[in-house]
């Protein structure tokens, strides 16, 4: 299989609880919410899992990790924490995934979320959508010289 076939998603998700949460009930709320994630895509026979990996931020210092790299295989997850209670987590999910569309995707993952809402703990959780990103404008060439990137004569304006 060649890796043009598999279509690259990122999800940024946002978790609230109205309550703090211990480190270890976060990250195994996290991963049944992935847990479900590959299950559902794992459905259809033929979508293949390059990998699922997500970055649970706690702050810019403590965070979980989580890697999944086919549907037989459980989630890994790795806690880099030194705090125990928190209420909220920014988390970005990095899906590679054959033969499936970014909108089934992301519907398999709200899904998930709303399983996990439904559980209990009062957890809120919230996909965002269409974030833009913005990119820090650098010269990679000079005024006069092709674009090494697009190929074609244009001017920067910072």
């Amino acid at each position: 299989m060649y890796q043009e076939e598999f279509l690259p998603v990122v999800f940024k998700v946002e978790l609230r609880s109205e309550q703090c949460l211990s480190v270890e009930k976060w990250q195994k709320l996290i991963n049944t919410i992935l847990r479900s994630y590959v299950d559902d895509i794992s459905k259809n026979e033929e979508c293949l899992i390059g990998h699922i990996k997500a970055l649970a931020e706690i702050d810019k210092a403590n965070f979980i990790k989580y890697s999944c790299i086919n549907d037989l295989n459980h989630i890994n997850s790795e806690v880099h924490c030194k705090q125990n209670n928190i209420n909220k987590i920014n988390m970005i999910i990095n899906s590679l995934v054959s033969n499936i569309s970014e909108n089934e995707s992301c519907q398999f993952l709200e899904k998930s979320c709303l399983l996990a809402e439904k559980a209990g703990d009062q957890i809120n959780i919230e996909i965002v959508k269409n974030e833009k990103i913005t990119i820090k404008k650098t010269h990679h060439h000079k005024e006069n010289e092709v674009c090494p990137i697009c190929g074609e004569h244009h001017l920067h304006k910072d």
